[in-house]
């Protein structure tokens, strides 16, 4: 049985700046992610969190 994922895409881009915020649901083996994104013209802000059968991965930041 193939997984099935909800995603719900919002963004905001403001001149160089673009704020995206990324909201999924995946169905197979149920886990919840919701992505907050500020790009800038030289820098990515990505906090990801993840909720997996009932385990809460904690707030991670990546500076890409």
């Amino acid at each position: 049985t193939g997984s099935t994922i909800y995603r719900q895409v919002t963004e905001l881009e403001t001149g160089s700046t673009i704020y995206r915020q990324v909201t999924e649901l995946e169905t197979g083996s149920t886990i919840y992610r919701q992505v907050t994104e500020l790009e800038t013209r030289s820098t990515i802000y990505r906090q990801v969190t993840e909720l997996e059968t009932g385990e809460f991965q904690p707030f991670r930041w990546r500076i890409a």
